[in-house]
């Protein structure tokens, strides 16, 4: 059975702002961070939908 990873509010916080600020790819920096492009991609989007 597979176990689901959880990781510190600010861990999140920080991938996404590298993700905003830098312009980079998220596929980049979730591998560069060590988090799957989709979970990475829906944090983005996520915090996207909250700046509205």
């Amino acid at each position: 059975m597979l176990s689901r990873r959880s990781f510190a509010l600010e861990f999140c916080e920080g991938a996404v702002r590298i993700v905003l600020e830098s312009g980079r790819p998220v596929a980049q920096v979730g591998r560069d961070v060590g988090v799957n492009e989709g979970t990475l991609g829906n944090w983005v989007a996520e915090a996207k939908g909250r700046q509205k």
